[in-house]
């Protein structure tokens, strides 16, 4: 169908052309949300490696190992994206998972709330605010 179609062009794109960053982003985009996270992280790794001051590739590494548990890696290529792009808001949203997972709540709360600055309808946001509030 059309994600295949889709895949295939980013796909064809990243390989003949590797400035083409958003091609990359979004073939991540799209093996993460298949669940394919082996290939996602592949990809993420290697536009980190050839685009190193792109914040996006950073954010998007660090998402797909935040969803994978491994807490290390996500840590150093959030903190990394955010050191190149302070006001990402996709990224601050990911720190704030990040420190949710690590049970450092203080932390969690004040990316959650970075986050809800710059967007203020972040549902993902609004709903981890939640989530530290009923537990406290």
């Amino acid at each position: 169908g059309d994600i295949e179609l889709a895949k295939d062009s980013f796909s064809q794109a990243w390989e003949m052309d590797k400035k083409l960053r958003k091609s990359a982003s979004n073939l991540i985009f799209i093996y993460k949300n298949e669940g394919r996270s082996s290939k996602a992280k592949e990809i993420a790794t290697e536009l980190t490696r050839v685009h190193p001051l792109y914040s996006n590739g950073w954010n998007s590494l660090g998402a797909v190992a935040l969803g994978e548990r491994e807490l290390d890696l996500a840590s150093d290529a959030l903190q990394q994206s955010h050191r190149l792009n302070p006001y990402l808001v996709s990224n601050l949203s990911n720190l704030g998972d990040l420190y949710y997972l690590q049970q450092d709540y203080e932390k969690a709360i004040y990316f959650w709330q970075e986050t809800l600055r710059y967007d203020t309808t972040h549902q993902h946001a609004k709903q981890g605010l939640e989530a530290i509030q009923k537990n406290e």
